[in-house]
């Protein structure tokens, strides 16, 4: 009798420990997805600083309908890489000529200050002077 006993004994340990850790993994798994959803719940949230071009800058940029004459080896559109097609409207930057579609560079200078082509400044930045001070 005793053999049974401590067999049973045993069972139940067993089976009650192998439902504490079931329990456990289940809250590590719930625990887990939950942080996993509150961080990107507050990525999705976060008010992001613009590092784009100005809106009013954006703007005073010349937008023209293109037009196949003036482009005698046609245009590529270098963010999205599709040909502009007659009629389309594209923006033309001012300091390097080079030209977009207007959707598409406009989504660029959303978070960009420089053409997508050659990298330059759209505009100039404003110098930042340094001065040293003699410290006697």
């Amino acid at each position: 009798m005793g053999n049974s006993m401590d067999l049973t004994k045993h069972t139940i340990f067993m089976w009650t420990r192998t439902a504490f850790i079931i329990i456990f993994f289940f809250f590590l798994v719930y625990y887990f997805s939950k942080q996993c959803q509150h961080t990107t719940e507050d990525t999705n949230n976060h008010v992001h600083e613009r590092h784009g071009l100005d809106d009013t800058l954006l703007k005073t940029i010349r937008v023209i309908q293109f037009d196949p004459k003036s482009f005698k080896d046609g245009l590529q559109c270098a963010v999205c890489l599709s040909d502009v097609k007659e009629g389309d409207e594209i923006r033309v930057l001012p300091k390097c000529d080079h030209a977009f579609h207007m959707e598409c560079v406009d989504l660029w200078f959303n978070s960009h200050t420089t053409c997508p082509v050659c990298r330059n400044p759209v505009v100039d930045q404003p110098e930042i002077s340094v001065k040293l001070q003699d410290y006697n």
